[in-house]
């Protein structure tokens, strides 16, 4: 069985797809790791890269395995990578981004010292530009780098899930990304959790029911992922009726949470309250065409008032 399962989904990414296998190529030959590469319905030329660098490269198709489907999400691909996993731990890395050269090793020590569902690590933003490689490995020029997602509040400390999920929160540290997690596989199988898919901002979801069932997770201030900050990407792209509508949908979950730990009411309303602020921000309409969304969101006195808040703001905008 191999340690890591690397899961890999892919969606039109032919500019970028190179960089990061190539990032995981290089990982020590001393660490166990598979590699889940799953194509979901590109339709440029990623999948003829993805099978061409595994043949020039001669790898082992036990190892480096292709799924192709039909395009179905973010979400979809990585549930589907997850089904084919077989390591012991699951990392999930984005088609555009790419592993830290010695990632899989500073996480194989780490684990070895600290039996834990989760590991939670830092990441690096950088901008778009192609990664060019020294002395083996990938890396940008420092003058493009961002400390974007630092762990440095919670390093080298281990905490049960809950913990960390209220205590970040509460201290503005809070980082919903799948991709700087570490997730033991048996664990993540027996929760029962996947990615909820058909939606954008999935991972404030995702990564909310991780540490709600984890009862120990380790947090580590390591640069693991070197994040790609991109134009067309899906987080920097225009907003759309897609993306508001998935929004609601995301802090309904979030908000039926509330069951296992009522606190996340909260979490919910602020989701829901920022959301509003951005529509105000760069003058987008009020979603009125979703309002049956916001039925789970105005159950409670809080809720209704952010949201009656909200139209009074919005038509006395459109008035003035």
């Amino acid at each position: 069985m191999f340690q890591f399962s690397i899961i890999i989904p892919v969606f039109n990414v032919a500019k970028y797809i190179n960089e990061c296998l190539y990032s995981v190529y290089i990982q020590s030959e001393n660490i166990s790791f598979e590699v889940i590469i799953v194509n979901d319905g590109s339709s440029d030329d990623s999948l003829d890269l993805i099978n061409l660098f595994i043949r020039n490269n001669k790898l082992n198709t036990d190892q480096w395995k292709v799924v192709t489907q039909k395009n179905s999400g973010l979400s979809a691909a990585r549930n589907t990578g997850i089904s084919y996993a077989t390591g012991n731990h699951m990392i999930f890395l984005d088609s555009d981004d790419a592993l830290a050269f010695g990632s899989l090793e500073v996480l194989k020590s780490v684990l070895s010292r600290n039996d834990v569902e989760v590991l939670v690590f830092a990441g690096k933003d950088f901008l778009d530009r192609k990664l060019f490689l020294e002395e083996d490995f990938f890396r940008v020029e420092n003058d493009y780098y961002f400390e974007s997602y630092s762990r440095k509040l919670y390093e080298n400390q281990r905490l049960t899930g809950s913990v960390f999920l209220f205590d970040s929160y509460e201290r503005g540290a809070f980082q919903p990304n799948a991709c700087f997690h570490c997730i033991r596989r048996d664990f993540l199988l027996s929760s029962q959790i996947k990615f909820l898919e058909g939606v954008y901002f999935e991972d404030n979801l995702f990564t909310r029911e991780i540490y709600l069932k984890a009862v120990n997770i380790y947090v580590i201030n390591v640069p693991i992922i070197l994040h790609r900050q991109r134009n067309g990407s899906i987080m920097n792209s225009k907003w759309s009726r897609e993306k508001t509508k998935s929004m609601l949908i995301i802090i309904d979950r979030i908000n039926n949470l509330s069951r296992f730990d009522s606190r996340l009411v909260r979490q919910a309303e602020d989701i829901f309250t920022n959301f509003m602020k951005n529509l105000k921000k760069n003058n987008l309409p009020f979603p009125f065409f979703e309002l049956d969304m916001y039925k789970c969101l105005i159950k409670n006195k809080n809720s209704r008032s952010i949201l009656s808040a909200y139209i009074k703001m919005y038509i006395k905008l459109r008035l003035t």
